[in-house]
C-alpha cells in the first residue's frame, strides 16, 4: 500500500508568507498530479485595493 503525498510550497509574497499544500492519495494518476502542480506553480497574487 502506498503513502499519501504532500508537496509544500512556502512563498514570500511582499513579506507575507503564503503556504500551499498539494496533497494527494496513493494511486493518483500522474496527469492529475501534473495538472495540480501547474496550478500551484503558476499562481499569481494580486494586491487587493486598500491593502
Amino acid at each position: 500500500m502506498g503513502k499519501a503525498v504532500d508537496a509544500l510550497w512556502i512563498v514570500d509574497v511582499e513579506g507575507q508568507r503564503i503556504t500551499v499544500d498539494l496533497s494527494f492519495p496513493p494511486g493518483t494518476p500522474t496527469e492529475q498530479v501534473d495538472e495540480l502542480t501547474v496550478i500551484v506553480t503558476t499562481a499569481t497574487f494580486i494586491r487587493r485595493e486598500g491593502r
